[in-house]
């Protein structure tokens, strides 16, 4: 079994329809699309692939996002999810 690399987080999901539809129709690249979310510039965010069937993103591991323990705070997991998922 391959080891986790740890040194970023990332996350796959399939967009909600509205989105599917909308990106579909914008053909924005995956820096202007994420571009399109001021947070998520902010934070880190990174897309590595966009469709309307499936978005891939990542947050690279930095020591300003952990908590205890130097683990990755469950709220920039939760802006990774919801950045990507949106």
């Amino acid at each position: 079994m391959r080891r986790p690399d740890w040194r970023s987080l990332h996350f796959r999901c399939k967009p909600h329809i509205g989105f599917g539809i909308w990106l579909a129709s914008v053909g924005m690249d995956l820096e202007q699309l994420v571009a399109t979310m001021p947070f998520a510039v902010h934070t880190g965010i990174e897309l590595d692939s966009a469709a309307p069937e499936q978005v891939v993103g990542h947050l690279d591991w930095d020591s300003h996002r952990t908590t205890a323990g130097n683990g990755m705070h469950g709220g920039a997991l939760m802006t990774l999810a919801d950045s990507v998922g949106a």
